[in-house]
């Protein structure tokens, strides 16, 4: 599997569980959007052992199938959904300071979330992310930082 695959299943699937309601969260990214009928149906067939969650394997063969249905590869798929939890995240860590295109992070900012956030990291650590970055971080920046992080 790819890494944009593994870095998608991973957010999708913070909470262990792979529900339903996850693989709607997912799905909700894509275009066309997938009717929610058909999703629930694909999951159904993907959850081989009926456990009410997916494992990796068995969201790649559901994110097979939305490949036919929506003419997205996995890897679009995969991509677009991380793309969207790190622009929610960057705009939950932001204080405010315009459109995501220009909006940058602070030092404070990101050692704030950190600090609130189950991430072990340490003031050092904050200060070791900014050497590799001139002034505050975009959000290019900023999604790098977090992938590095987790």
């Amino acid at each position: 599997m790819s890494e944009v695959f593994n870095d998608a299943f991973a957010l999708m699937n913070a909470s262990g569980e792979g529900t339903l309601n996850e693989i709607f969260s997912f799905t909700d990214t894509l275009t066309p959007l997938p009717d929610h009928r058909k999703v629930r149906a694909i999951y159904n067939e993907f959850d081989a052992d009926g456990s009410g969650d997916i494992d990796s394997e068995e969201f790649l063969g559901l994110c097979q199938a939305l490949e036919k249905l929506t003419n997205t590869t996995v890897d679009e798929m995969a991509n677009t959904y991380s793309t969207s939890c790190y622009k929610r995240l960057f705009v939950l860590v932001d204080d405010g300071s315009g459109p995501i295109e220009s909006a940058t992070i602070s030092k404070e900012e990101l050692k704030g979330f950190l600090d609130s956030s189950a991430l072990q990291v340490s003031s050092g650590d904050v200060v070791g992310i900014f050497k590799d970055y001139v002034g505050e971080l975009d959000f290019d920046d900023f999604e790098q930082v977090v992938k590095r992080l987790i």
